[in-house]
């Protein structure tokens, strides 16, 4: 039997400290993930309100992300096609 699995599509960084809905999202994702669900992310690294630093920078320093960098719209689409692709083989 495969494992339930869950797409987590954000538009804004899912570490956003202005943001609660976003980091609540991304703590129900990491808790799936611990029962059992197959988990992907795809996010932005946008905020809703300032960061003491750039937010890519705080990222890669302190937030768990080995690298956010920008990425194009044939970059998203590709990845989102391949993970289409993988979900519709199991």
């Amino acid at each position: 039997m495969t494992a339930p699995r869950l797409l987590l599509l954000l538009g804004q960084s899912p570490f956003d400290p202005t943001s609660g809905a976003a980091q609540s999202m991304r703590q129900i994702a990491e808790l799936l993930a611990t029962q059992g669900f197959a988990v992907r992310a795809l996010a932005t690294t946008g905020c809703e309100g300032d960061t003491d630093q750039e937010h890519p920078a705080w990222l890669t320093a302190g937030g768990g992300i080995r690298s956010a960098y920008p990425v194009s719209r044939s970059t998203i689409c590709m990845y989102l096609s391949s993970i289409r692709a993988e979900y519709n083989t199991n």
